[in-house]
């Protein structure tokens, strides 16, 4: 190839001697970009598992810092995966407690609707309880007389129901 008159050319062994160096002073492999990703392989179907993922990645780091030695972007790097895999187990942890916290809410809250209805059967059964008990005692000594044996059983029946019993009686 002719060259342009008042242009020397340099001989390329003088190029490869120098080598190429970036902003920071370092040398810079002369490798086309292409070779380096020959290098770097990538198995998606290899990486199943985080600790897959991370020793992938830690590989990849060592590779890339033994070719730039720029430790300090590495170790940054690989201080920033360690907190995104923190977080991430993180979140996981915080999902499987409010999950938990969900089906504890939902447990009180079936407990709060039976003791609702419970509270009030019991209002009704105590309320019943009373309106028996004012008409036995406003009724005449002869009717007193012979309620008692049919008030007696029902009141053992609606106290019954309200919990109280012989044996507790004691204690209450």
């Amino acid at each position: 190839m002719k060259s342009k008159p008042g242009r020397k050319r340099k001989p390329k062994a003088s190029s490869n001697a120098q080598g190429k160096t970036n902003i920071f002073g370092r040398a810079v492999s002369t490798e086309p970009a292409t070779s380096m990703r020959e290098k770097i392989s990538f198995n998606k179907n290899k990486e199943k598992n985080l600790f897959d993922l991370l020793s992938g990645v830690k590989s990849n780091v060592q590779l890339l810092s033994e070719q730039q030695g720029e430790d300090n972007n590495v170790y940054d790097l690989l201080k920033s995966i360690y907190s995104l895999s923190s977080l991430a187990v993180q979140k996981e942890e915080l999902d499987r407690k409010y999950q938990e916290l969900l089906a504890k809410n939902k447990e009180l809250e079936q407990e709060n609707f039976q003791l609702r209805q419970e509270n009030e059967n019991n209002a009704e059964t105590y309320q019943i309880l009373l309106q028996d008990l004012g008409s036995f005692l406003y009724a005449t000594e002869l009717e007193q007389i012979q309620a008692l044996p049919l008030f007696t059983q029902e009141t053992i029946v609606k106290l019954n129901q309200l919990g109280f019993s012989r044996n507790n009686q004691e204690h209450v």
